[in-house]
């Protein structure tokens, strides 16, 4: 599955005292001040408050003067700074609970599991925005979605109307370039609200698997066997369109979503020998394709209950050919995949007081899957276990929360929910599996003062089983092949976390989390020898159980208390702390110009050394870094234009990977691969146009 990770990698001071925020659905908007110097055209201010509420109440809501500095051009611009908070996307997986990510729209997730929620996040123009709030712990009545700290985008009560016009081109220093557009369209009324998208484009794929450099490759006594110049690209067309539609019905809201998308990506690597024949390389094609219908009925039951019912259909088909023309075993892999997912949820919320709120849930699905593979190594068909396989999967999960504030300073979350999964169907034998599981989740927050909290979590979370591990796969960074494995058990882990968060310079932000986890049943790759004799190759397999230690620290420093009155600094940094290898950051800078109606700044990425272990090897990668600059230029609150220039000064990665003949702690070294990818610079030049 070396594959699809490469396809993947296709971002103390004291504050003053506020005024404690309004519930996250009823904060009236305050009466506008006076615009200040520098406030982007058609977004309303206010000059004296751009934090309202406090640590020791439920919401922090974030006023749009407070997103000035960084002059935002859509609701995702908004949450990239939002302090204390980091960006979780919508999670790809069976059913919908667990499905959605840490960031509501006027209160809820978006329907379509199909749709991002960062492509939706792009779509809403910052004009249209009255607040962003900010829920740490648990409030009641707001559903958190099993996160600890979510964000709510509340739209204007006379956003009415709305249609953006995004054109974007970008251009490798290679000489690719690719261009896309985005068309989004949304009008509503006290009745109905009608929406409609299309982004469609050619991908250009970047990253540190993916540049060009020398490659040098050594036997197992460190003669060189040969050298070559190696290249590889990422490229192909795409398209993704999606409509809902709300309306007002006997006292409650119905809503329909549908989308479809379209991915045709190529990835080639090409590796030129500096002598001796050439035409050696690994090249991976896939398609992709995947349609969503769902639908959503909300109605209240008298003034403290609420049912919401969920309805959702999708279907994906997936292509995938690998070839490898490579000493010492070229390797051929095609696999072939339909799934299909239908959804059932019922969700009931009451409220019999403002401190208090009980949501009880129930979900069920039947997911299926029928994927075939074929390989070949060095020209001879080859038959690996579970090449073939059918199955079907029905889920079930009941679940109950509870959200009690019983002090200011003090917010509790309970939830225990329970899951029973069967899978059936045919693989080598009959598959015929169950799985139960009680998931329990407890947060607590403290907040001894209006700028400090204490958030104690502790959870048990089970993974659903990739259905890619039930059948073989094939690795591009040596050309083995994986068995699948139709026995394997979903990973589980207990998740025990400490958040310190502080507020300061009234709009700075510091927190500190301490994460354990435990983990249990853990997926990676065994060796597994061959009953017909052919040798020893790897299977996915449960390897055993395990811990993890992380610290992280999220940082958002305005400068204006530094003599920079436009400028903001973000960072984030997450740090193993347990022996493991690597770590990562992401650091991001703002600087406002209103005089020139432009908005500066730059954003780095930070990889720490790395190394990968497999039976039959081990891949060492050195750390790496990443640069980009944007500036911005905004003439009115209807036009953007913005460019940025990335992977700068030329992103370069250094990596080893040892093959051995066999299993490695019984097996001589069968070559070594050194090898330096430079991912070349980009250019990238975006125009946006709204309406509203």
């Amino acid at each position: 599955m070396g594959y699809l990770a490469l396809v993947a990698a296709l971002a103390a001071a004291t504050a003053q005292a506020e005024e404690p925020a309004q519930p996250a659905q009823a904060a009236p908007p305050d009466a506008a001040a006076p615009a200040q110097d520098g406030a982007v055209e058609g977004v309303t201010v206010e000059a004296q408050r751009p934090i309202k509420g406090d640590l020791q109440h439920d919401v922090i809501s974030l006023q749009p003067s407070f997103f000035v500095k960084v002059r935002p051009s859509t609701a995702m611009d908004m949450v990239q700074w939002l302090p204390g908070f980091s960006f979780q996307d919508t999670r790809d997986v069976r059913g919908l609970e667990g499905s959605g990510g840490n960031v509501l729209i006027d209160g809820k997730p978006p329907t379509s599991k199909t749709d991002t929620l960062q492509s939706v996040l792009r779509r809403i123009p910052a004009e249209q925005i009255e607040r962003v709030d900010i829920i740490s712990g648990g409030a009641p009545g707001i559903d958190m979605h099993g996160w600890p700290v979510i964000a709510n985008v509340i739209l204007k009560k006379d956003a009415n109307r709305r249609k953006t016009v995004t054109l974007n081109n970008t251009i490798n220093m290679d000489g690719r370039d690719g261009a896309n557009l985005s068309l989004n369209s949304s009008t509503k009324n006290d009745q109905r609200t009608v929406e409609a998208s299309l982004d469609a484009g050619q991908l250009l794929g970047g990253g540190p698997a993916i540049g060009e450099g020398p490659w040098t490759r050594t036997d197992g006594a460190g003669n060189v066997v040969f050298t070559a110049n190696q290249r590889s690209v990422l490229t192909g067309p795409y398209a993704i369109g999606s409509g809902a539609y709300d309306q007002a019905l006997l006292g409650g809201r119905l809503r329909f979503n549908g989308s479809a998308r379209y991915y045709g990506q190529s990835y080639v690597e090409q590796d030129r020998l500096r002598y001796g024949p050439e035409g050696l390389g690994f090249t991976h094609t896939q398609t992709y394709e995947q349609g969503e219908l769902g639908t959503a009925y909300e109605h209240p039951l008298g003034k403290q209950v609420t049912l919401e019912t969920q309805l959702l259909e999708r279907l994906t088909h997936y292509v995938a050919d690998n070839t490898l023309n490579r000493p010492p075993q070229p390797s051929f892999l095609d696999k072939r995949q339909d799934e299909g997912e239908t959804v059932a949820r019922t969700t009931v919320r009451y409220k019999p007081a403002d401190s208090f709120s009980l949501e009880g849930a129930a979900e069920g699905a039947v997911n299926t899957a029928a994927t075939r593979s074929r390989e070949t190594l060095s020209g001879q068909a080859l038959t690996l276990p579970e090449s073939d396989v059918n199955l079907q999967e029905d889920r079930g999960d009941v679940g109950v929360t509870a959200t009690w504030k019983p002090a200011s300073q003090l917010s509790m979350e309970a939830a225990l929910k329970v899951e029973h999964s069967s899978l059936t169907g045919q693989a080598d034998a009959p598959v015929n599996r169950s799985f139960d599981y009680a998931k329990p989740r407890a947060v607590i927050s403290w907040s001894p003062d209006k700028n400090s909290q204490i958030r104690l979590r502790v959870e048990h979370e089970a993974d659903q089983i990739d259905f890619g591990y039930f059948v073989a796969g094939s690795n591009f960074l040596n050309g083995s092949i994986d068995a699948g494995n139709a026995q394997i058990r979903p990973s589980q882990d207990w998740v025990s976390e400490l958040v310190l968060e502080r507020k300061f310079w009234s709009t700075g932000d510091l927190s500190l989390t301490l994460r354990h986890k435990d983990l249990v049943d853990q997926i990676d790759v065994a060796p597994l020898t061959l009953s017909n004799g052919a040798g020893t190759i790897g299977v996915y397999q449960n390897i055993g159980n395990g811990y993890r230690n992380d610290l992280i620290l999220n940082l958002l420093v305005p400068f204006n208390h530094l003599g920079l009155n436009g400028g903001t600094l973000k960072a984030t940094l997450t740090r193993p702390i347990t022996g493991q290898p690597g770590f990562y950051g992401e650091l991001h800078f703002a600087e406002d110009l209103p005089q020139w109606k432009l908005n500066v700044g730059g954003d780095a990425g930070v990889n720490g050394p790395d190394r990968i272990y497999t039976p039959f090897g081990d891949q060492t990668q050195g750390a790496w870094a990443q640069f980009s600059v944007f500036a911005e230029y905004r003439p009115s609150s209807q036009w953007s234009i913005r460019g940025t220039a990335g992977s700068l000064p030329g992103l370069r990665l250094h990596q080893v990977i040892d093959t051995y003949a066999g299993l490695k702690n019984a097996s001589p070294l069968l070559y070594r691969d050194t090898q330096d990818l430079g991912v070349p610079a980009f250019l990238n030049l975006q125009i946006r146009r709204s309406f509203f």
